[in-house]
């Protein structure tokens, strides 16, 4: 009889073919080998399906999923859920690269703090061509954070690992929440009472991608990055983008250079 996993890994994939190959290796190349990766391909129409096809033949640890039509991430995500066996749930996405230690870390924070439902890490923030950007800037207090929820989500949702069981608590990700689904769980587990825990360690490599659903389509890719750096307190990094800037956003970024971080951060309670 096969043995049913400590986590299950539930990711959905729509394309990303660029990124895909190296953030599924970074997920099988954990140090704790305990887990099964289930993966909906949401329809993947640019070569991604073939990758995914790979990986599955060659590790029965992947459990592989196809969608006969693109059904959304959400959707994507709740399927997953429904396929979960594992006594946790560990969120990834394509295009992100979890460091090796990542599992065996939350798992020792999750079987040493029962009381604790969910934990979430630090990040480092990479490119679009995997070059690391800077490290994300959140507040060090969980009670903070699950505080400011309302207006700002400080926990990335391909960091965290919570208990499967919570979900007959507080059910699973709202269709109607679309790009906006992590924080609406995680607010709907704030308010059941139910306890979340920080580890202060950056365990993942978030991806600035620019076909990403949260990418601004208004600015410029390496804009963008300029201007998350100035918000994640890396006023040298942010500057060092200046060279890809156009004129008119060489201005803004050197004018946002000058604004103390502080008072962005008074807009927190």
């Amino acid at each position: 009889m096969k043995k049913t996993p400590k986590i299950s890994v539930i990711m959905s994939v729509y394309n990303n073919k660029k990124y895909l190959a190296e953030a599924i290796d970074s997920i099988l190349m954990q140090t704790f080998k305990h887990f099964e990766l289930v993966i909906i391909d949401d329809g993947s129409i640019d070569g991604a399906s073939e990758i995914l096809e790979k990986y599955a033949l060659k590790d029965r640890r992947i459990l592989l999923i196809k969608n006969k039509t693109n059904i959304g991430l959400i959707k994507s995500l709740n399927k997953a859920l429904k396929i979960a066996k594992g006594e946790y749930i560990a969120r990834m996405d394509g295009d992100d690269i979890c460091f090796p230690s990542r599992f065996q870390i939350q798992v020792k924070y999750l079987n040493e703090n029962p009381n604790i439902s969910l934990v979430y890490s630090d990040t480092m923030l990479i490119d679009k061509n995997s070059q690391d950007v800077c490290r994300s800037r959140r507040p060090q207090s969980v009670k903070k954070v699950l505080l400011n929820l309302g207006r700002y989500n400080f926990i990335p949702h391909p960091t965290v690992m919570f208990r499967r069981s919570i979900l007959s608590i507080v059910g699973e990700y709202n269709e109607l929440c679309k790009n906006y689904e992590d924080r609406d769980l995680w607010i709907r587990m704030r308010d059941s009472g139910l306890s979340f825990g920080y580890i202060n360690e950056v365990l993942l490599k978030y991806r600035l991608n620019p076909k990403s659903v949260n990418a601004k389509k208004d600015e410029s890719y390496w804009f963008s990055v300029a201007r998350t750096c100035l918000r994640h307190n890396s006023r040298r990094k942010g500057l060092s983008y200046l060279g890809l800037l156009t004129i008119s956003e060489k201005i803004k970024i050197v004018l946002r250079s000058f604004i103390p971080n502080f008072i962005y951060n008074l807009r927190l309670k």
